[in-house]
């Protein structure tokens, strides 16, 4: 399934994954933060468009080692992506603090693990697959 080798180096891509969404989180808590003096969703959502557009190219880069700047094609991939995970990911806290009875707290951890993995699988599935050669 994996040649030699390659379960390491998926081990460092999902490392590097993992600190860029650290840093693509801070972003978007510092938009946020910084145009407090505007409507929350509206502050939310540019804040969160910040965070991705910090995502995409740091993992266009550094994580999935791609020389070229993203596609238009590859950045709507990238959206697409962080539309359904999000989506996912809520359900998932709703059903888990509905249903589940979990508290917040955990549900919100749990949400965040999945969305964590789901946008990674994607990531390295839809958006930043290899090219094939020929």
């Amino acid at each position: 399934m994996f040649k030699r080798g390659e379960i390491g180096a998926l081990i460092l891509q999902m490392i590097k994954f993992g600190l860029v969404g650290v840093l693509n989180t801070g972003v978007t808590y510092a938009v946020y933060y910084l145009l407090s003096g505007l409507n929350d969703m509206l502050a939310w959502a540019i804040g969160y468009a910040a965070g991705m557009a910090c995502s995409l190219i740091i993992n266009t880069r550094w994580t999935f080692r791609q020389k070229a700047r993203p596609s238009l094609s590859q950045t709507i991939r990238f959206a697409l992506v962080n539309l359904v995970t999000y989506a996912l990911s809520g359900s998932l806290v709703a059903r888990l603090t509905g249903a589940g009875g979990w508290s917040r707290e955990a549900a919100g951890l749990a949400g965040a693990a999945a969305s964590a993995l789901l946008n990674f699988i994607g990531s390295r599935i839809f958006v930043f697959r290899d090219k094939p050669s020929g």
